[in-house]
Order: structure tokens, then sequence, then C-alpha cells
């Protein structure tokens, strides 16, 4: 190996120990946050009926309780932004930017008159059994893959970014760190963006990711080497298709004036987009997996991809779960 290669490996190598470190401390940040977050709520149970936004449960003592608004009641709006008959999640869009003290004068109706309500926003901490038990399976994720690559690295050297098996499974154990661990908590932080940002972004690149590395493990096919460039483009592309898509949203809806409702829309579409492509990638990925543990015969390969197996399991039992 030449001193120029010697050069650019240890460049590579230094790349993803910062980007590994970094994503690490934004991790722990967002888990400290997670802890000590408490959710805005209303107390109310809201839901759409007779064309309008209904309060169909009152919690006793709640902030809507103490504020005087009553069973039966139509929301028109919250602090001046208008409440269309959207489903019950909408309002809870609308409260999340808010903190638990913060108050929200909420414009309603009643018995054909508009009354204003001045409501003192309330707090309730997240259920975060299943996201401590993501953690820590990101957390190992992420420990594993970066000792594949350090165990590897020597043997790989000299090879692109995807040809040899470590760095392929030190990305997809990166994105999976990031999506398990990283939650943003507030709006319009720059801190919390960046977690946003590093989320969405893991998210969008998992399945790309999570496929390439079962077609390229535990050897690939010579056939997929000779026509990679096509293969990386039609598995990575919807992924960055989906994360360029939320970034214009986010970016041109001020601009473009959009309606709150019709961003949540979108942004809901991109959503279900974004499931759906990652349940396609996951369920293609394992068949993939189970069927090159089924036909191989060396032992070695057999013992590795009953770990990946093993490993698939335990990140999805929560989901399967619950």
């Amino acid at each position: 190996m030449t001193i120029q290669q010697q050069r650019i490996d240890i460049l590579r190598l230094i790349g993803l120990v910062s980007l590994t470190g970094a994503l690490v401390f934004l991790g722990v940040v967002s888990v400290v946050n997670r802890l000590h977050f408490e959710e805005p709520i209303d107390g109310v149970v809201w839901d759409v009926g007779d064309g309008a936004m209904l309060a169909s449960e009152i919690e006793p003592a709640g902030p809507a309780d103490r504020a005087g608004i009553l069973p039966g009641d139509r929301l028109l709006a919250i602090s001046g932004l208008k409440i269309p008959a959207e489903p019950p999640d909408y309002v809870d869009s609308v409260l999340w930017p808010l903190i638990p003290g913060d108050q929200a004068t909420y414009l309603v109706e009643r018995d054909g008159s508009m009354v204003d309500f001045s409501v003192i926003i309330g707090g309730r901490p997240l259920d975060n059994a299943i996201f401590l038990y993501l953690c820590l399976v990101g957390a190992a994720s992420l420990v594993a893959g970066v000792f594949v690559l350090m165990r590897r690295r020597d043997l790989e050297i000299g090879t692109d970014d995807f040809s040899g098996v470590a760095v392929p499974f030190f990305w997809l154990s990166l994105a999976f760190y990031g999506i398990t661990v990283l939650y943003p908590t507030r709006e319009g932080d720059p801190f919390n963006q960046t977690i946003y940002w590093g989320d969405q972004l893991a998210r969008n690149l998992l399945p790309g990711l999570f496929l390439y590395f079962t077609l390229t493990f535990p050897r690939s096919k010579l056939k997929f080497f000779k026509q990679r460039s096509a293969w990386t483009v039609g598995i990575f592309g919807p992924g960055v298709l989906l994360f360029l898509s939320y970034v214009a949203l986010t970016q041109v809806a001020s601009p473009w004036q959009m309606t709150r409702t019709s961003f949540y829309q979108t942004f809901d579409f991109l959503n279900n987009l974004d499931l759906i492509y990652l349940a396609t990638t996951l369920v293609a990925g394992l068949l993939l997996i189970v069927y090159k543990y089924r036909n191989t015969q060396v032992p070695t390969e057999r013992r590795r991809l009953t770990w990946v197996i093993g490993g698939l399991a335990i990140g999805m039992f929560p989901f399967i779960s619950v």
C-alpha cells in the first residue's frame, strides 16, 4: 500500500471516529432531555364531530377544567391559531412547542356564544421504558459496528467505502443508533433541530443501508459488484428523495404560505411513505438473510448470519410486542 493510500485511510478513519463521537454526544444529550421532558397537555380528550373539534372528556382538576372548559364545547382557535375539524392529534401538534406552565388562549363556542378561556398548559412525563430499551439496543449496535470496523480495517485497507464488510455494517449500526437514541423534544431550539435532522436522516438512510448490507453480507455476488452503481442508486435513491422532501417541506412551508392543515397533511403523507419504504426493505432484507442462511454450507457464514438474525429480533422486539 502506498503512502498516499495510508493517508487516505487515516483521514477516513478520523472522519468516522469524529462522526461517531458527535453522534454519541447528541445521543447522550437526547436521552437526558427525553428523561426530563414533559409532554404539554390541556387535559381534554378532543374528538371530531358536527364539523368541529369537540371536547368529549375533561380531566378533573386538569388545565382545561380549571380554566372552565366543559364537555361539548367546540374549539375554534388556540392563541389565535384556527383549529379545523381535523383528527384529534392535531391539537397535540399545536400544543407540542409549548412548555408546561405556558398560557394559551382557547376560543370556544358554547351555546352559540364565543368565549375565551385562559388555559395554563400542564405537563405529563413520557413513558420511557421502550425508549430506554431501544437506547441500549442502539448503543450495543454502535459498539458492535465500531468493533467490527476496527477489527477488520486492516483487512479492508485500499478498498472503497462499500466494498468490504466492515464499513457497510458500521454505517448501518450508526443509522440504527440514530433512530433509536435521537429524540427531539422542542421546536425552535437549534440543538434540538440538530437532533431532529440527525434522526430524520438516519431514518431515511437506514432502509437502504440495511438492504445494501443484506445484499453484500456475508459475501456478495460478483454480478452485484459489476452493476454496483445502478444498485446503489436504486437502493438509496428513495431514502435520499424522502429526506430532501422533508427538508423542502419545512423550508417552503412559510414562503408558500401553506396552511397548517396542508402542512400536516403533506407531512403525514411523507411519514406514510417513509413507513412503507422502511417496512418493504426490512421484509426484503430479512427474507434475503433467511434465504442465505438456509442455502449456505459454510459454518462461519451460518454463524454470522445467525448473529444478524438474532440482532434483528432484539431490535424489533419492542415494536412487535406493542
